[in-house]
């Protein structure tokens, strides 16, 4: 999946657009993944964090998921 992609998706659900469905874990995994590669290969990208709004995304969506 394109970042531009994922974070499309993910722009549309905190809009409510979109309902959160797989295709947004796998969104919000692909990120995740990209911004820990961005953290390894540079200390300039150590303090880059989601926003809060894309962290309590990711906190309902594993809850979602454990259901």
């Amino acid at each position: 999946m394109k970042t531009a992609e994922a974070i499309q998706m993910l722009q549309k659900v905190l809009q409510g657009s979109r309902p959160l469905d797989e295709q947004i874990l796998c969104s919000l995994n692909c990120l995740e993944k990209q911004l820990e590669t961005l953290k390894r290969k540079s200390a300039l990208f150590e303090k880059i964090s989601f926003s809060e709004e894309i962290e309590r995304l990711t906190e309902q969506v594993v809850m979602a998921a454990a259901r």
